[in-house]
């Protein structure tokens, strides 16, 4: 989500986004790297130099990060000559919307994994014997490194199973139809 709300300000803002290696490389182990669009940057500044990033955004007590409304209704005051922060974690998805195209084209699956996840999807389709539409849902849940960040940055804990169960059920009353059936992966 912090790839797209960086491209998102880059492509449709005209900013220089900056990841860092790390980033990039953690972004490049799962996506093919020839179509990510925010390359690894380093400043190394000299001595004598500093600059000071503008914070442009805020948190809320539980940690979630949103944009100033004076950043967002002033976006060019922004453009030039300014280090800018969007938050720690910038997952603004009300963004999206506009670039989501772009990001698809951007976060493709290597071709080892694309393969894969093709052949399941072929087999799951093969195997519907309802005749039903399938409506894929594709859930992915962070619980290995992302507990412990939980904690520390907003003092909540995971979701456990229970909320999972509601989660589906809502989708299931919503899309499931006499000729559609939601299928969560």
């Amino acid at each position: 989500c912090a790839y797209a709300t960086l491209l998102y300000f880059q492509k449709v803002h005209g900013f220089h986004a900056i990841l860092n290696e790390g980033q990039v490389g953690t972004i490049g182990s799962v996506f093919q790297e020839d179509k990510i669009e925010i390359s690894a940057s380093r400043i190394n500044m000299p001595p004598q130099f500093n600059f000071n990033w503008e914070s442009v955004a805020s948190h809320t007590p539980q940690g979630a990060w949103f944009p100033n409304d004076e950043f967002l209704e002033n976006i060019d005051k922004y453009k030039y000559n300014k280090f800018i922060n969007i938050g720690l974690y910038p997952h603004y998805l009300f963004l999206f919307k506009r670039i989501v195209g772009h990001i698809k084209k951007n976060l493709l699956f290597k071709n080892q994994t694309q393969i894969l996840v093709d052949h399941w999807l072929a087999e799951l389709r093969e195997d519907n014997i309802s005749e039903k539409e399938i409506i894929i849902v594709g859930v992915h849940c962070r619980r290995t490194d992302y507990g412990q960040h939980l904690e520390i940055l907003a003092g909540a804990s995971l979701v456990d199973h229970e909320f999972f169960d509601k989660a589906f059920d809502i989708y299931r009353s919503r899309y499931n139809t006499v000729s559609s059936q939601v299928v969560f992966l």
